[in-house]
């Protein structure tokens, strides 16, 4: 009995290894890498933690970055301060630019959206218990669909933001617990609301097990951070290769069926335990400098991927008004070069 419980597991390993190669081989790059697609993220509450002008360095990435693909974020807690009055001024803002610069958004809607720490609330929302919470977020996802659904910018809609991705519900409890019954009721809001348009679901690119969010949208997004800090180990390298991004994304294939797929998140700047703007720069660099960020830029086309936004424009902007130019330099030229 024993032999064959052992023969058994040596079959399904050999299987699964066999699976993993197959995959491998046939989940590679399709296209030159000089057909890279590139886009990069930005927000307001980022900017204000970087206690930078976010109009400002706005405008400096459309104006001297000139990207052709942006990811916006409709930030609750600014955009109704005060319950049932919302304050449009600065998303109107942000699109009107992106469509005069003929720029494609990515728009993210929902609480829990990019950037720490995930769940972004009104203050108000508190007072309320889950099922009421789910419900006012459902009337303010319609209230900023229903604005921006016609905006010649928009391209895709991006509904919550890794929602699947249970850390930060677990082990942080910093987001509710994810009801994946009112998850699928806000896709379905979003789709309701604007047929046009598609909806990207994202996961987590290296522990997100990627086959929630591959099944939810019409397009799939995942995040790429190889040099994180964590609260037991520190400072880590993540011990993977673009291998086992091509792997994952062949098996959502193979299982679920082929879908668009991109990089959402790319990361472009240091993970440090403390925000960055009280990390001294010279320690920050430690942590990521342009070998990494050079590493990081040619990582999701070895990784079977052909479309990237990358993270940390605000940071690269900071880091130019502190006499460090040189990340700001670098992503002109991966923007200039960029299909």
């Amino acid at each position: 009995m024993k032999k064959k419980i052992l023969t058994m597991i040596g079959v399904i390993v050999v299987a699964l290894v066999a699976v993993g190669f197959w995959l491998y081989r046939n989940n590679g790059p399709k296209i030159p890498g000089s057909d890279m697609k590139y886009g990069v993220s930005f927000g307001i509450t980022r900017s204000n933690d970087m206690k930078i002008n976010w109009k400002d360095a706005y405008g400096a990435v459309l104006n001297d970055l000139k990207p052709k693909r942006l990811r916006l974020i409709a930030d609750w807690p600014l955009m109704e301060t005060k319950e049932g009055a919302y304050d449009f001024k600065d998303m109107d803002y942000q699109m009107q630019q992106a469509a005069s610069h003929h720029v494609q958004v990515v728009l993210a809607v929902g609480r829990r959206v990019p950037g720490y720490p995930e769940c972004h609330d009104p203050a108000w929302l508190a007072q309320y218990p889950i099922s009421k919470q789910e419900e006012l977020d459902n009337r303010f996802v319609t209230a900023v669909v229903s604005r921006y659904k016609s905006n010649p910018a928009l391209n895709l809609w991006q509904v919550e933001n890794e929602p699947y991705f249970n850390v930060f519900t677990r082990f942080r409890n910093l987001c509710p617990v994810l009801d994946t019954a009112a998850f699928a009721k806000e896709i379905a809001l979003v789709r309701d609301l604007d047929p046009a348009h598609k909806i990207i679901i994202t996961d987590a690119g290296e522990v997100g097990t990627w086959y929630g969010a591959y099944r939810s949208g019409d397009v799939f997004g995942t995040s790429t951070y190889l040099y994180v800090w964590n609260g037991v180990l520190g400072f880590i390298h993540y011990p993977l290769g673009p291998w086992y991004f091509r792997i994952k994304l062949g098996l959502m294939k193979l299982l679920f069926g082929d879908k668009p797929a991109v990089v959402i998140e790319l990361q472009s700047e240091p993970w440090t335990p403390r925000p960055l703007v009280e990390v001294p720069i010279d320690e920050q660099l430690t942590h990521f400098d342009m070998a990494k960020m050079n590493e990081l830029i040619g990582y999701p086309y070895q990784s079977g991927f052909d479309t990237a936004y990358l993270w940390g424009a605000e940071w690269w902007y900071w880091m130019k008004l502190n006499d460090h130019p040189e990340f700001w330099q670098r992503a002109q030229q991966v923007f200039a070069g960029s299909q």
